[in-house]
Parts: C-alpha cells; sequence; structure tokens
C-alpha cells in the first residue's frame, strides 16, 4: 500500500495554475481534459461601487449616506487541457476562466434631502428624489503553463508552475438620478477595461490521505502588463454650466498603461476514481474555495472640475476581488 501510494504521489499533477489529481504511475503522452463551475462573489476596494449620495448638501464620499452595490454570488465557468511528457513527470497546460457577476439597486431621498450623484461637479445644482443603478464585472482569463512533479515522502507531491496569463477585466456601474417634481435627470455610465498579459507562477500541493483522496492547496500570483481605459458617459437634462441650457452629454476618455498584480488561492479536497490500474484512464472531482484578487485593476472617474467646457478629469483606481465555491472534474486518458 505504501509503494502504491508513492506511485500515485509521484505521478499526481496540475491540470491548470490550480488544480491536481494522481491518476497514475506513468502518464507518460497521456492527456486530462476538464470543466470548473464556480459560484464567486465580487467585490471591490476604495468606493469602486459607490454610485449615489444619499444628501443634497454633500456630493462626496466623505459625508452623506452612500449608497452603493453589493452583488451577490454568481455563476462562473472554466475548461482546461493538459499534455504530460513522454518522461510522465513535466506537462503543460492551458486553462481558460470566465466570471460575470452583476446587481441592481435603487434609493429614495428623504424629507428634504437629496440625492446626488459623485460625478456631479459637472452639474453642481443637480440633485434629485430617486436614484437606479446597475454594476457588471466580467474577467476573462488564459492561462498556459508548464510545472513539474515532485514527490516527496509516500504521502507529499509538490508541483510548482511557470507560464504566460492574458487577462481582461471590464467593470461598469450606471446610474440615473432624477427628480419627480421639476421632471429633471442626470444620467452616467462609468465603465472600466483592463487588458494585460504577464508571467504567472506558484505552487500545488497535494497531501494523500489514501491512495484515492487527498488535500490540495494551490497558491499563485502573476504581474499583468497592459493599460487600464476608463470612460465616464453623462447626460443631464438641466445643467448650468453650458451655454445653451436645458441639455448637457460629456465623454470624457482616459488611459494609463500598469502592471496589475493578482494572487490566485484555492484551498479543498479531491477524490479521484481509477477506472482501470493497468492504464491512464481516471476521473477526478475536486470541490473547495478560491479567491482572486487583481489591484488596481480599475480606474473610477468619479469628478469632474467645472465648468463644463473646462473639465479636467479626477479618477481612482480600485482592486477587484472574486471569491466563492467551486467544482472541478476532470477526465484523464
Amino acid at each position: 500500500m505504501k509503494r502504491l501510494l508513492l506511485s500515485l504521489a509521484t505521478a499526481s499533477f496540475a491540470t491548470g495554475a490550480l488544480a491536481a489529481f494522481p491518476i497514475n504511475s506513468n502518464p507518460a503522452n497521456s492527456f486530462l481534459l476538464g470543466a470548473t463551475g464556480y459560484y464567486l462573489r465580487a467585490s471591490a476596494t476604495n468606493g469602486d461601487f459607490d454610485y449615489a449620495s444619499n444628501d443634497a448638501f454633500f456630493a462626496d464620499k466623505a459625508h452623506g449616506f452612500i449608497d452603493n452595490l453589493d452583488p451577490s454570488y454568481d455563476w462562473g465557468w472554466g475548461i482546461h487541457g493538459t499534455y504530460f511528457a513522454p518522461n510522465g513527470v513535466n506537462d503543460i497546460t492551458i486553462r481558460y476562466f470566465h466570471s460575470h457577476n452583476t446587481d441592481t439597486d435603487s434609493d429614495a431621498s428623504a424629507i428634504g434631502e437629496g440625492i446626488s450623484s459623485f460625478v456631479n461637479a459637472i452639474d453642481a445644482g443637480f440633485s434629485g428624489s430617486n436614484v437606479t443603478a446597475s454594476m457588471k464585472a466580467k474577467v476573462d482569463q488564459v492561462d498556459l503553463i508548464g510545472g513539474q512533479n515532485i514527490g516527496i515522502r509516500s504521502c507529499l507531491n509538490l508541483h510548482p508552475f511557470f507560464g504566460l496569463r492574458w487577462a481582461e477585466i471590464k467593470r461598469s456601474l450606471d446610474s440615473a438620478i432624477y427628480d419627480n417634481v421639476v421632471d429633471r435627470f442626470m444620467v452616467t455610465h462609468n465603465h472600466s477595461r483592463f487588458e494585460g498579459l504577464g508571467p504567472v507562477l506558484g505552487m500545488d500541493a497535494n497531501y494523500f490521505l489514501t491512495p484515492e483522496f487527498s488535500l490540495v492547496a494551490r497558491m499563485g500570483t502573476a504581474l499583468l502588463v497592459g493599460e487600464v481605459k476608463p470612460h465616464l458617459a453623462f447626460f443631464s437634462n438641466d445643467n448650468p454650466n453650458v451655454a445653451a441650457p436645458g441639455a448637457a452629454d460629456f465623454h470624457p476618455k482616459t488611459s494609463s498603461h500598469r502592471v496589475v498584480p493578482v494572487i490566485d488561492m484555492k484551498l479543498g479536497a479531491d477524490y479521484t476514481y481509477m477506472f482501470n490500474s493497468s492504464t491512464i484512464s481516471a476521473m477526478s472531482l475536486e470541490l473547495g474555495w478560491k479567491f482572486t484578487e487583481y489591484f488596481n485593476v480599475n480606474d473610477n472617474i468619479n469628478a469632474t472640475a467645472a465648468p463644463l467646457v473646462a473639465a479636467t478629469i479626477r479618477s481612482s483606481s480600485a482592486d477587484l476581488s472574486l471569491q466563492g465555491p467551486y467544482a472541478e472534474l476532470s477526465v484523464a486518458f
């Protein structure tokens, strides 16, 4: 039994930056295909999901009651494929990951108060009685990595890996503030998009309690070199800062090059069923918890200076994190 356990541990492998399971003592020239389901929640730093102040006298984040969006858990998915080299130790993997989180919200002001947008330096005299808002956070990511399996004692397998990651992260924050009494409104569309490419590296670890069952820990980091492009689309039918009163339409854009650090973590448990001990055919189910954070990946154009014709753009950067349970099913052949 100890010899079998050592063989399986030595042959265990990662199906990507963050997944692994044992199959056979000699997986040379073999393949693995798998799919992952995620149930993730998105969150942000620096008030990136804040959309209004429920206080007509203070249109900033230091005063008043802040309205923000709080996305609930939503489904994501991924696919991966691995090829094992003839030596049965080295492998190469390609993995795709997708998540899409949304949320909506609304609010109404109290008597004697009003609701103001955080971009209303464009229209400093505007406040409304009601607001509706929505947000979307979308991540698409591809990893191409190579790894090597290192068996330690009879129960521990380590899998260091290194490769390349491409990622696109989009965040949109839309709001509409309106006043039913005087029939005026303000609409803002605050979007941010980052696309980057860079190295990814990390370590997978499997601790085998039995030849079929193991505890797994996955940690990785990446540095994505790319460009973030925030865009604010603003429209109001009651703006005093333009020569022709009655309407204002403003579309400031900016961009900046940056390096976005990323951390990935997974903790879980894996069970592998061998179809035939004399072949490489096996199926594995891994269940666990995932956490990923992209640092300073979103820019939010949160204020502009009046008058409109001489507006200057100010923005703030924020992190985006994803966390939640996952289930991964893989088949080796």
